[in-house]
């Protein structure tokens, strides 16, 4: 079992949420205004038939909801 560290991403929202590499600048840009309309960072993940925003609290060194 490895104990490293994950990898840094290399690019986060201004709240430090880890973007995926699947996310462009428009998706970003909704992350970013989502999570300073909700004063916190979020998950961020595209979910349901339209990629709605996920806005579930981010958790953990990931950066992502735990379902």
């Amino acid at each position: 079992m490895s104990t490293a560290a994950p990898p840094v991403p290399s690019r986060t929202t201004t709240r430090g949420t880890p973007c995926a590499i699947s996310w462009d600048d428009a998706w970003v840009a909704q992350v970013e205004a989502r999570e300073q309309t909700m004063d916190r960072r979020i998950c961020g993940a595209r979910t349901g038939p339209f990629g709605q925003r996920y806005g579930r609290l981010s958790k953990g060194a990931g950066g992502r909801s735990e379902r």
